[in-house]
């Protein structure tokens, strides 16, 4: 089987700034609150299209583990996503999250 990204909504912690400006702080991966996985940089974030996914919205360029992720801010539905594989390569894709998208 061929392993496609697909998009995967995902709760974030962030954080509202005075200025305006959100900045995501935690993403949670799943439905539970154990599998979070903190954001240590926001690289970048711009409007951008997922074209791998569809969709469009805020990217944020983020660093997760010394690895540079794509997290999406759908601004039409109010809530985020990332680029997620639908096959995971890792055994667990829950302990593996750098294996997930």
């Amino acid at each position: 089987m061929e392993d496609k990204l697909h998009r995967k909504y995902v709760d974030v912690i962030e954080r509202h700034c005075a200025d305006g400006k959100i900045i995501p702080l935690t993403i949670i991966w799943g439905d539970n609150d154990d599998q979070r996985y903190d954001i240590d940089s926001v690289v970048f974030s711009r409007p951008a299209a997922a074209i791998e996914v569809g969709g469009a919205g805020i990217l944020y360029q983020v660093m997760i583990g010394g690895h540079v992720k794509r997290l999406f801010y759908d601004e039409f539905a109010s809530r985020y996503f990332v680029e997620a594989h639908s096959k995971p390569s890792a055994p667990d894709c829950r302990l593996g999250l750098y294996n997930c998208f």
